[in-house]
Order: structure tokens, then C-alpha cells, then sequence
């Protein structure tokens, strides 16, 4: 009897970590097609948040009002998780990924209006 090793696909693993990574020409460009209703508007911002500041969808997740100062700065210091089908606020992995961020002049104005 012939053992055979388990089936690996390195190839998926090595796609996984190949990332893809906009300019500010490309995610101007892409930032340009939403409209000016509320609902876009409010896409629009999150969309800024993610590139802006590099948050992670989790972090996003995750914010709320409070987190925002009105100096122009956002302090991330926990995340969003589903843990045995329940949402919860969990803290970050390490100290070190507790930050803030100060936020470009669009992000900022229009958090005001919210």
C-alpha cells in the first residue's frame, strides 16, 4: 500500500500574499465615480478612511463616534470580531498596533457633517 502526500497547492498561498496597492491617481480616479447623494457620501468616507489611514476592515468596523477627536485625529484601539457566531469588540493583537491617525482635510470636513 503507497501512501500519498496530502494534496498542497503552494500556488494559492503564494497569490494570497501578493497584494495590490492603488496610487492616489488611481483611487482619485476611483473615488471621482461615487455621487453626491448621502448614501454615496457616506461610501465615499469610508472608502478615504481605508486609504488614508490603512485601517484594517475590522478597525473600521469597529469605530464609532467617540474615536474620532475633533482636532482631526482618530484613535484606533480595538477591532471587530465574530467569535463563535457572536460579534463582539475584541482589543488589537499587540500594544503597538493601538494608534492615531490624523485624517486629510476631505475625511475630516465631512465627519464634521455627520
Amino acid at each position: 500500500m503507497v501512501l500519498r502526500e496530502p494534496f498542497k497547492d503552494y500556488s494559492i498561498k503564494k497569490n494570497e500574499s501578493k497584494q495590490m496597492i492603488y496610487t492616489d491617481y488611481e483611487f482619485n480616479k476611483f473615488i471621482k465615480t461615487f455621487e453626491n447623494d448621502y448614501m454615496s457620501q457616506n461610501y465615499k468616507l469610508l472608502f478615504c478612511l481605508l486609504y488614508y489611514t490603512g485601517l484594517r476592515i475590522s478597525e473600521l468596523m469597529a469605530l464609532c463616534f467617540n474615536d474620532y477627536k475633533f482636532d482631526g485625529k482618530i484613535h484606533i484601539y480595538r477591532q471587530w470580531q465574530v467569535i463563535d457566531c457572536v460579534g463582539q469588540f475584541t482589543s488589537l493583537k499587540t500594544e503597538n498596533s493601538n494608534r492615531i491617525f490624523a485624517l486629510d482635510d476631505f475625511t475630516r470636513n465631512n465627519l464634521k457633517i455627520l
